[in-house]
């Protein structure tokens, strides 16, 4: 890991602590898989990764869900990892959608966003992240983006209300970009 700091390799350094964050899932190490995971994001930002940094929506969502029991939390980073996927064309869009959906269902109370400025208000904490600048540049049109939100909301509300006896549990649904 030092050799790709000293190299300035941050695509390797976030793909490294990625799978320290997967390892640390495995382990029950909530916290510390929540940690990697977020320094995994911050140094695919650098590297300009947009599918590293989908998966590390998707996987942080998962953590918010599994260990925080965050509901708002695990929602807009599942529903922020759609978004990018939709507006870049890269597929998984369904996998996080369908987390999102477990997320409404198995813990209620989320806070959706009501529009892109305010799913990223909701993840702005993250440090080394600009998910406005990132939406921005994989979709010029700002209408675009709105309306793939809305209806990746929707798809989640409509996937929460369904029966839920052939759901996978959450933890068995990893981002399939891994």
């Amino acid at each position: 890991m030092q050799t790709a700091k000293d190299a300035r390799d941050f695509g390797n350094l976030g793909k490294t602590l990625g799978a320290l964050a997967i390892t640390e899932d495995a382990r029950g190490h909530g916290d510390a898989t929540n940690q990697l995971r977020r320094d995994a994001m911050r140094y695919l930002y650098l590297a300009g990764d947009v599918d590293g940094i989908t998966v590390s929506y998707h996987d942080l969502g998962n953590y918010f869900h599994l260990y925080a029991r965050q509901p708002t939390a695990a929602f807009s980073c599942h529903l922020a990892a759609a978004l990018i996927s939709a507006l870049a064309g890269t597929g998984g869009t369904g996998d996080s959608v369908h987390n999102a959906s477990i997320d409404l269902r198995e813990l209620g109370a989320a806070v959706l966003p009501v529009n892109v400025a305010d799913l990223c208000r909701q993840l702005g904490d993250i440090p080394g992240t600009d998910l406005p600048r990132l939406i921005a540049a994989i979709s010029p049109d700002p209408a675009a983006a709105e309306q793939n939100l809305r209806t990746l909301i929707a798809q989640a509300q409509a996937l929460a209300e369904l029966p839920d006896e052939a759901d996978p549990p959450l933890a068995a649904r990893p981002c399939q970009k891994h």
